[in-house]
This record gives structure tokens, C-alpha cells and sequence, in this order.
């Protein structure tokens, strides 16, 4: 029934046909729209899959950005092109890494050394 339609109007059996078939069709709209809000577990993957795409996104511009620092002014670029040009800065950074790390664990030895120390005279 059209909804300003009443219950005793004359409305022929083709437009109640008609009216009947626009109710089902905005009924199955509905109860799609209410299923897919229901569905916590599409949902979830569908907030995973955005929040993955998100990461990506900023993986990307975080390693481009590390880059353009560490090869300024188009020194990537430059160069003779050989291999040994382009791994320079990635080796000294390596090492630096690994020196930073044997400095830490150094100063985490010599603490927990002294603490153990500390303990053992009192």
C-alpha cells in the first residue's frame, strides 16, 4: 500500500502489485544495511584491511623521507653509479647502529654489575 494511501481506496491491482514491489525492495535494502552492521567479524576485516593499507601508506613515505635524508641535494642520484656509492651511507649507519648497541649493553653490564655488588656488601 502507498503510505498515504488508505485501507479501503480504490487503487487498481496493478498499482497495489506496484506498491507491494517497492515495499519489498525497500524492505531487502534494509535488512541488508542492518546485516552488514550486524556483521562485527566483516567489519573487523574490513577495519583491518584500512588500517593495514594505513601502515602501508606510512611505511612508504616514512622510508622515502629517511631517503631524502640521508642522500641530500640528489647525492642518490649523483655519483659514479657503482654499487659501492649507494651503500656507503647505509654501512656507516650500520656501524654506528652496532656500536650504539655494544655501548648499551655495556652500560647495562656494568650497572646490573654494580647493583649485584652494591647488594652483596650491605
Amino acid at each position: 500500500m502507498n503510505r498515504n494511501s488508505h485501507p479501503g481506496s480504490s487503487a487498481t491491482p496493478a498499482e497495489l502489485r506496484a506498491q507491494v514491489e517497492d515495499l519489498r525492495a525497500e524492505l531487502g535494502h534494509t535488512v541488508e544495511a542492518l546485516a552488514a552492521k550486524a556483521d562485527v567479524k566483516s567489519r573487523a576485516q574490513q577495519r583491518a584491511a584500512q588500517v593495514k593499507e594505513q601502515m602501508h601508506e606510512r611505511t612508504t613515505h616514512a622510508r622515502s623521507r629517511a631517503s631524502h635524508l640521508r642522500h641530500p641535494r640528489g647525492a642518490a642520484s649523483g655519483g659514479s653509479g657503482g654499487k659501492g656509492a649507494s651503500t656507503a651511507p647505509v654501512m656507516k649507519d650500520k656501524r654506528l647502529l652496532i656500536a650504539l648497541a655494544v655501548a648499551t649493553a655495556a652500560g647495562i653490564a656494568i650497572a646490573v654489575g654494580r647493583q649485584r655488588y652494591c647488594h652483596r656488601s650491605r
